[in-house]
C-alpha cells in the first residue's frame, strides 16, 4: 500500500510539473489518450507570446479536442469555473454547461468544428450560474481537429441592459406626466406639446441604437511590449478606427497619430505616466476614423508581469463609445429644452393668473359699490343675484390659486429627510379644531409614524387628506378620523373616516382635477386637492388609492418609495 501511495504521489507531481511547463512554453508536445488511441499535440515555441497574451486576457480561453475534452484553458477560465487548472484540463466542457443549454452547446460545437461559430450559453461552477458569450473556431493540431474557444462573462452586460430598461421605463413615466400637464394648458402650448412628443420618440430611437451597439460591440484589444513594439492587435481595430491590424503592427506610433488634436496633450501625458508608474489607467479621448468621422474611445490599459514580477508589457483595450456620447448630448439637450418649457409654463401661469384675477377684482369691486350706493333701489331678488356674483367671483379666485399651487408643486425641488407624519396629522387636526370649535370628532393618531420624503410636500398631502376627512364627516355626530400605518411587503399609510364616502364605480375619477361626487354647496372645494396629493405621491415614487361606500365613509391609502 505504501508503494502504491508513493507511485500516485509521483504521478501527481509529474502532472503538476507538466502543466507548469505547458503554461511556461517549455513543452513542445502533449500526448492525450482517447477512444481511438493516443494523440500527440505539439506546442510550438513560436506560439509562446500568444500563450502569454491568452493568459493575460480577462476572457476565458480554451482548446477542446474533437470529442469536447478540454486540452488547455487559461487562468481566467479557471477563475470563472472556480477550479484549479489541473482539475479542468481533461474534463468535458459540457460538464460546465447548464442542462437546458446542452443542446445549444452541441450545435455550437459542431458548427465550430466545421469552421467557426458563436452564441450565448449559460455556464455554472460549484456555486453560481452565469451567462457567457462563446466564440469558437476550428484548429488543426497536427493530424487531428480541435476547437479554440473564447468565453466572455456577460453578466455585467445583461445587468446594464436591465438597468437601461428600467431607466427607459422611468423616463417614459416622467414624459407621460409632463404630456398630461401640457394637455391641460391653452392652445398656445400645443406646439410645445408636439415638440415634446417628438423628443420622446427620438429618445426611444436613441435608446434602441444604444442597445444595438451594446449587443454587438467588440473591443479593440492590443498588446505592447516593454520596448513599445506590438505583439498583437485584434481585428476589431479596423471597425473602430478604419485601419488594419497590420498598419498598427508596422507603425505603433499610429496610435498617437490618429488621436484628435485637442486630445493629443492628455494622451501623450497618459503614455508618459504609464511608462513610469506601471499601473491601471482609464481615460476617454477622440480619434479620427478613415471615413472622416470622429470617434470617441474609452481606453483602459494595465501592466502585465510574469511569475517573477518582471514587467513584460501592457495590455490595452479601446471601446468605441461614440453612440453613448451622442446619447448624452441628446439627453442634455432634452433636459435643457424641458427646463425652458418649465420656465415658459411658469411664466404663462403667472401671466394667466394675473390677467384673470384683475377682472375678478373689478367685478367684486363694482358689485360692492352697487351694494353701497344703490342698495335701497334693489329688491331682494336683485340683491341675491349680486351676492351670487360676488360668491362665484370669490370661488373663481380660489380656483386660480389652487391651479397655481398645483402647477408649482409638480415643479418644486424635492429635499428629502426623515419626517414625523403623526406630528403633521396632529397639526392638521388642531388647525381645524380652532376653525370649527363646535365640531366633536374622535381622532386616532398613533405617535411617531415616520417616513422619508420632502417635509413641505408631505405636509400638503396630510393637510389635504385630513381636510377631506374633516369636511366629509361634518354631517356625522359620531365623526371618526383615523390616521395609521400597516407594514407587510411595503409600508402603507392610510387616513380613514366614517363620513359621506363615495361610489366605488367612480373611483378612477377621484384623482382627476375638477371631478366632484358632491355638490359645491354641500361640500365646498376647488376640485384639485386629490390631484395635487396624487402628483406629490408619484414624485416620491409611491402610489395612492382609495376605498369607500356611500354614507359609510372612505379610506385613502398611499405608499412612498
Amino acid at each position: 500500500m505504501t508503494a502504491e501511495i508513493g507511485e500516485l504521489r509521483a504521478r501527481l507531481q509529474e502532472a503538476q510539473e507538466t502543466l507548469h511547463a505547458i503554461r511556461a512554453g517549455e513543452v513542445d508536445a502533449l500526448v492525450v489518450s482517447g477512444p481511438e488511441g493516443d494523440n500527440v499535440f505539439t506546442l510550438r515555441t513560436a506560439e509562446h507570446p500568444y500563450r502569454i497574451l491568452v493568459e493575460a486576457m480577462n476572457e476565458g480561453a480554451a482548446t477542446l479536442s474533437s470529442e469536447g475534452i478540454i486540452l488547455y484553458c487559461n487562468t481566467s477560465l479557471a477563475a470563472m469555473l472556480e477550479k484549479p487548472l489541473e482539475k479542468i484540463i481533461g474534463t468535458s466542457l459540457s460538464d460546465y454547461i447548464v442542462p437546458s443549454y446542452l443542446y445549444a452547446y452541441d450545435s455550437l460545437f459542431k458548427k465550430g468544428l466545421n469552421g467557426s461559430a458563436s452564441g450565448e450559453l449559460i455556464l455554472h461552477n460549484d456555486t453560481i450560474t452565469w451567462p457567457a458569450y462563446v466564440s469558437c473556431r476550428s484548429l488543426n493540431l497536427e493530424q487531428t481537429r480541435a476547437l479554440s474557444l473564447i468565453i466572455t462573462n456577460i453578466t455585467e452586460r445583461k445587468q446594464a441592459e436591465e438597468a437601461l430598461k428600467k431607466a427607459y421605463q422611468e423616463m417614459e413615466r416622467r414624459v407621460e406626466e409632463r404630456t398630461w400637464e401640457l394637455q391641460q394648458s391653452k392652445y398656445e402650448l400645443e406646439k410645445q406639446n408636439d415638440e415634446l412628443l417628438s423628443i420622446q420618440e427620438k429618445l426611444r430611437e436613441s435608446e434602441l441604437r444604444c442597445r444595438i451597439v451594446a449587443d454587438n460591440t467588440y473591443d479593440w484589444e492590443y498588446w505592447m511590449s516593454p520596448n513599445d513594439t506590438l505583439n498583437y492587435v485584434s481585428p476589431s481595430c479596423e471597425q473602430v478606427s478604419g485601419r488594419s491590424p497590420e498598419a498598427f503592427m508596422k507603425n505603433p506610433s499610429l496610435f498617437t497619430a490618429i488621436v484628435h488634436p485637442d486630445d493629443q496633450e492628455q494622451f501623450k501625458a497618459h503614455l508618459h505616466e504609464r511608462k513610469i508608474e506601471k499601473k491601471r489607467y482609464a481615460l476617454e479621448y477622440r480619434i479620427g476614423h478613415t471615413d472622416g468621422t470622429i470617434r470617441w474611445i474609452a481606453h483602459m490599459c494595465q501592466p502585465v508581469f510574469d511569475g517573477q514580477g518582471t514587467f513584460i508589457g501592457t495590455r490595452s483595450s479601446n471601446r468605441d463609445i461614440t453612440k453613448r456620447k451622442e446619447t448624452e448630448k441628446t439627453l442634455a439637450d432634452h433636459a435643457a429644452r424641458l427646463e425652458a418649457i418649465n420656465r415658459e409654463l411658469e411664466s404663462f401661469s403667472f401671466t394667466a393668473s394675473h390677467d384673470l384675477r384683475a377682472p375678478l377684482r373689478r367685478i367684486d369691486g363694482f358689485v360692492k359699490l352697487l351694494f353701497e350706493d344703490y342698495a335701497p333701489v334693489f329688491d331682494d331678488q336683485a340683491k341675491n343675484y349680486l351676492e351670487r356674483i360676488r360668491e362665484n367671483a370669490g370661488n373663481m379666485g380660489h380656483l386660480i390659486t389652487a391651479l397655481l399651487s398645483f402647477a408649482r408643486i409638480t415643479r418644486q425641488d424635492m429635499r428629502k429627510s426623515r419626517v414625523n407624519l403623526s406630528a403633521m396629522a396632529t397639526l392638521a387636526v388642531e388647525e381645524r379644531k380652532k376653525t370649527w370649535p363646535e365640531r366633536e370628532v374622535t381622532v386616532v393618531i398613533p405617535p411617531k409614524i415616520m417616513a422619508d420624503g420632502d417635509p413641505l410636500l408631505l405636509q400638503v398631502v396630510i393637510n389635504n387628506l385630513i381636510g377631506n376627512a374633516w369636511k366629509f364627516t361634518k354631517n356625522r355626530k359620531d365623526a371618526i378620523i383615523e390616521f395609521g400605518m400597516t407594514k407587510n411587503s411595503e409600508t402603507v399609510y392610510f387616513i380613514r373616516d366614517n363620513g359621506a364616502g363615495f361610489n366605488m364605480e367612480h373611483k378612477e375619477k377621484l384623482f382627476i382635477p375638477f371631478q366632484r361626487f358632491h355638490s359645491p354647496t354641500e361640500f365646498p372645494g376647488t376640485g384639485v386637492g386629490l390631484a395635487t396629493v396624487q402628483r406629490i405621491i408619484h414624485r416620491h415614487g409611491g402610489h395612492i388609492w382609495a376605498k369607500g361606500e356611500e354614507n359609510k365613509g372612505a379610506t385613502f391609502y398611499f405608499t412612498l418609495s
